[in-house]
């Protein structure tokens, strides 16, 4: 119980401060030895991961406010099953990716279920990585583009999206919220191939397109599709010019404000990130962070993009 209570410090520590804590049961992580019996599509993950929920929430569950049992489990099986570029590092495993997806949605539901038992009573939902999907009827970045209801239902492009989009958002129906996490828009082909834009547009460190107002288009898409409540629990960018992080935001928010202003229910927003952080397969490279981090020492040092963020939110109140 020794990482229990650490946990439960930190959240004591975090309420002093005046602070709420969203507590994320499962970043992208799993466990060795689940790994070599099968992970996400081995049935029993679904029990394990109902019993650690239920454990973790006995013991701090009253010191949690917005609790999410997953992050982003569409890109666990995406970039693990089907891109080889996430453990366990499978490429186009198409039985992997339905048998994890199942699961991990039969995971989400027994957990959410384990944490409202109690002690504690706070929303739960679950976090989902959303795009703005620019669909071309070819593969081409200049090809006319349809919408999603206008995308034939044996289209290719639906193997992917059913697992990847629809299937998490069919699974929030029964939450309080849904999370929505989202960077970029992205340009996809009816084949289902991604469309790789043309040079000379604006990209980030991660390699993604420019595009802060997706972030309004993703809002009212979830909010629509599950009639569930928002909260944006990752928006940023990933940039060392400052000034263009500070661009990023003050377009993205003024996405998000004309989403709230249009009656959509946004319960709040997290800026990714707080500080430099370890990007997975990306490692320190790319600079998420109002804040830089001296990786010898540990100091933090604000950016002014921290500065623009913080007067912004205070103005809003």
């Amino acid at each position: 119980y020794a990482a229990l209570e650490h946990y439960r410090e930190i959240m004591v520590a975090a309420h002093e401060m005046g602070l709420k804590n969203t507590v994320t049961f499962h970043h992208f992580t799993t466990p060795l030895w689940l790994t070599k019996q099968g992970g996400w599509t081995n049935p029993v993950s679904v029990e394990r991961f109902r019993r650690y929920c239920e454990v973790a929430g006995e013991y701090f569950g009253d010191l949690i406010d917005v609790a999410c049992t997953f992050n982003e489990p569409n890109m666990v099986t995406l970039v693990g099953y089907l891109h080889a570029s996430f453990p366990p590092g499978r490429l186009n495993d198409w039985d992997g990716f339905d048998a994890a997806t199942d699961n991990l949605i039969a995971a989400h539901h027994a957990a959410r279920e384990a944490l409202r038992a109690g002690p504690g009573e706070y929303p739960i939902g679950l976090t989902h990585a959303l795009f703005e999907f620019i669909i071309h009827e070819e593969n081409s970045w200049d090809s006319p583009t349809v919408t999603w209801d206008e995308v034939p239902a044996d289209a290719p492009l639906m193997r992917v999206a059913k697992g990847v989009v629809f299937d998490y958002l069919d699974a929030a129906k029964e939450d309080d919220f849904i999370g929505v996490q989202t960077y970029f828009a992205e340009h996809r082909s009816l084949d289902g191939e991604k469309i790789e834009p043309p040079p000379g547009e604006r990209l980030t460190e991660m390699g993604w397109l420019f595009t802060p107002e997706a972030i309004g288009f993703t809002t009212r898409w979830a909010a629509e599709y599950t009639g569930k409540p928002v909260i944006i629990t990752e928006n940023g960018v990933a940039t060392d010019n400052d000034e263009e992080r500070i661009e990023y935001y003050s377009r993205a928010l003024a996405e998000v404000r004309k989403v709230i202003d249009d009656g959509v229910d946004v319960r709040g927003y997290f800026a990714w990130s707080l500080l430099d952080n370890f990007e997975w397969p990306q490692g320190y490279r790319p600079k998420f962070g109002l804040y830089q981090v001296d990786r010898k020492t540990f100091e933090r040092t604000p950016k002014p993009s921290a500065a623009f963020f913080r007067t912004l939110i205070a103005s809003t109140r």
